[in-house]
């Protein structure tokens, strides 16, 4: 009777389950933010490969600097430098995703640490 019980409670438990798992389009382009700064930190550029395209652009802006400066590069061009790169540990502070005809964009203020 209790292998019966408990099989019930189970089949009722796994059944009676209703969170929906649904990934929402914002959530997995903060996965791919994660992994883009994972590879950074890791110094991988396999997984650089995996989070950006090719022709990806990657803009920096330096906040330290007076005037304020930025720039542009493509992640394909970080790829065959990665080992040389120096050592970074950044947090996003906050996401600012915007998506659009299958083209997303997103401002992602970081804090090195």
């Amino acid at each position: 009777m209790k292998k019966i019980t408990l099989l019930l409670v189970l089949i009722f438990a796994f059944s009676s389950y209703s969170q929906d798992s649904k990934i929402t389009d914002e959530q997995k382009i903060k996965h791919v933010i994660y992994q883009f700064f994972e590879s950074l930190e890791k110094k991988d550029a396999a997984l650089m490969q995996k989070a950006t395209m090719d022709e990806a652009q990657i803009w920096r802006r330096y906040n330290n600097k007076k005037p304020i400066e930025m720039d542009m590069r493509f992640s394909k061009d970080d790829l065959p430098k990665m080992q040389a790169l120096p050592d970074v540990k950044e947090v996003a502070l906050q996401f600012e995703i915007s998506l659009g005809d299958g083209i997303a964009t997103a401002w992602v203020p970081m804090n090195s640490g």
